[in-house]
């Protein structure tokens, strides 16, 4: 790796022991501590970190050319979720005052070539961030990086919050592709018994789960996030009550509202996407994980259904 990366704006270059105090008010800030799990440093801990990065020439501080200021940094560490592929695993930070001016795009970018031109043999370069750091996702999205998938209860903070980790990976040499999840509906065959029937549904989803994961949520986080139309709980809540009005309209006019059987059409599957895509876009805005909240309402059906024959809650 080299020692100093140019680009038009910044200097990403070798850390020095006389960086500590600027770098560490950066690292201990409320904003930089709110999206990682490090515990906050005295000046002494910050000198003796530095000491070892030079040592082991695992990260390159970004400085701005025009005035010399500290930036921020970046790290190169050991990807620990591989073996047997030769990776890297960054990590990184940034100052508030310096946010939102695409400093840390423009750092990334350069840092990443350096390192796939300092080391032929390197595969791919991964990237771990706190689940609902949106800005760092769409980031790393902006650079190339795929989005790989979420490690759940991942990381423990230093207020003892458990965190999980959103997994991202640029491959070097090769296009990257968007990644293209296969979402199947899931079919139950009628039973004559609605009991086995329910407990059958209720084996069937779990195992899916166990075999592929909830992807269908991940996957709609992506696309908020690809196309940057985020937005909060309150809003999510109302297109959600809005797609389930188009549903019942639908329902209602095709079975002349109640007075003919209905028949599902190709309109009703496009109703129902609505209303799943909005539910799941609900859940992201709430940070809620929609197969642990299913799971758990699955077994709550199956403790009544086991205590007193139905599901209902009375």
């Amino acid at each position: 790796m080299k020692d100093t990366v140019e680009t038009p704006r910044l200097r990403l270059r070798t850390p020095r022991e006389s960086d500590a105090r600027a770098l560490l008010q950066i690292r201990n800030s409320a904003f930089v501590m709110e999206f990682n799990s490090m515990s906050i440093w005295d000046e002494a801990r910050m000198r003796a970190e530095i000491r070892e990065e030079i040592e082991k020439e695992s990260c390159l501080y970004i400085e701005r050319k025009e005035d010399g200021a500290l930036l921020g940094g970046i790290w190169f560490g050991e990807d620990d979720l591989r073996h047997r592929v030769r990776s890297r695993c960054l990590s990184y930070y940034l100052g508030e005052q310096y946010a939102r001016c695409g400093y840390m795009k423009e750092a990334l970018g350069a840092a990443i070539r350096a390192l796939f031109e300092s080391d032929p043999e390197l595969e791919l370069v991964a990237a771990r961030v706190f689940a609902g750091n949106r800005a760092s996702e769409r980031l790393l999205l902006s650079l190339g990086f795929t989005y790989e998938g979420c490690i759940r209860r991942c990381v423990r903070t230093h207020d003892g919050t458990k965190r999980r980790y959103a997994v991202f990976a640029f491959q070097g040499g090769t296009a990257v592709r968007k990644a293209e999840i296969p979402v199947r509906c899931l079919k139950i065959r009628k039973t004559t018994s609605k009991k086995l029937g329910f407990f059958v549904c209720v084996a069937l989803l779990r195992r899916r789960f166990e075999r592929k994961g909830f992807v269908v949520q991940e996957r709609v986080r992506q696309f908020l996030l690809q196309n940057g139309i985020e937005c909060g709980a309150e809003y999510r809540c109302l297109d959600l009550a809005s797609e389930v009005g188009e549903v019942a309209k639908e329902i209602l006019r095709g079975s002349s509202y109640g007075k003919e059987p209905y028949a599902p059409t190709p309109e009703t599957e496009e109703e129902l996407g609505d209303c799943l895509f909005s539910l799941l876009a609900l859940c992201c805005a709430l940070n809620v994980d929609a197969q642990q909240a299913l799971e758990r309402v699955l077994e709550k059906y199956e403790a009544r259904l086991r205590k007193k024959g139905s599901a209902g809650s009375r």
